[in-house]
């Protein structure tokens, strides 16, 4: 059910994850994996691209990067980070 993600996803943080959106949510496995591989995203942009690697060290100016990395690869054109 579970997406591969990068040697750099801290694995529990990651199984907390999928366990709130499965037990909490009571998502499909469809949109629990949809919602895995958006992190995915994040932790490559984090790994290869941002000032800051470490998701758990993301701040704002990282996040609004990523939202635009996703644009810029037409990703997700909708999204819009806020000025």
């Amino acid at each position: 059910m579970a997406v591969p993600l990068l040697a750099v996803a801290p694995d529990p943080y990651i199984k907390g994850f999928e366990a709130y959106l499965q037990l909490e949510k009571s998502l499909s496995a469809n949109s629990i994996d949809a919602y895995l591989r958006d992190v995915d995203k994040l932790y490559q942009f984090l790994a290869f691209g941002a000032d800051n690697p470490s998701p758990l060290r993301a701040n704002l100016k990282d996040l609004r990067a990523f939202l635009l990395w996703l644009q810029e690869f037409e990703i997700a054109p909708a999204l819009k980070p806020e000025s």
